[in-house]
């Protein structure tokens, strides 16, 4: 499987470092390996399939700074501070808009007959 995008797609949407094109290389290709195993069949279009690979790295790559934090909060003569990561572990993964663009995840409706058929 080849990956959906390239260090240079991702320097085009992002501000990418030079000195990270190694590990973004790496996160695009297990982003792009994470895709490929919840499509189910379907094709997507390849500029939506690059544009997620690219932004599941982009939210992994914030987690290392302060662009990963979704509460922050201080204190005053108590100096007090705290800081919530909304992915602290660099994970890569799916928002629901992107899942619902690439239509992974969509329910299925079926039965079962428990009588094996018998009346």
């Amino acid at each position: 499987m080849a990956a959906y995008a390239f260090f240079d797609d991702y320097a085009a949407r992002y501000n990418a470092n030079a000195d990270d094109e190694k590990r973004i290389t790496v996160l695009l290709e297990d982003a792009s390996a994470i895709i490929d195993s919840m499509l189910s069949g379907g094709a997507a279009p390849e500029a939506l399939l690059t544009s997620t690979a690219c932004a599941m790295v982009n939210r992994a790559m914030a987690a290392a700074d302060m662009g990963g934090i979704s509460q922050y909060s201080e204190g005053a003569i108590g100096m007090t501070a705290s800081v919530t990561y909304a992915n602290p572990h660099g994970d890569l993964y799916l928002t629901q808009v992107e899942k619902d663009a690439l239509g992974i995840g969509g329910g299925m409706v079926g039965f079962c007959d428990l009588t094996g058929g018998a009346r």
